[in-house]
């Protein structure tokens, strides 16, 4: 295998999706793909923000990471 092919390869298996909000943050990348799912949530009506009424908890949310990858390996989109 040529040296710049062993770069992509390791370079491809080696990122890392975060697991919590914190870590997500951290990277240019996942804030992008996050506020790209808020504003499809939005453009799309899926919710809307509301005065939460007393004795009434709000639904908590859990974000979720994946790197899409093409047939090489090579991410081609971060999704949150």
């Amino acid at each position: 295998m040529a040296e710049r092919e062993l770069g992509d390869e390791l370079h491809a298996v080696s990122v890392e999706e975060p697991t919590t909000l914190v870590e997500a943050e951290r990277e240019p990348c996942w804030r992008a793909a996050m506020a790209e799912e808020l504003r499809s949530i939005e453009d799309n009506g899926t919710w809307e923000p509301v005065d939460l009424s007393a004795g009434h908890r709000a639904i908590g949310l859990k974000w979720v990471y994946k790197a899409k990858r093409d047939e090489n390996g090579h991410i081609i989109k971060h999704k949150a």
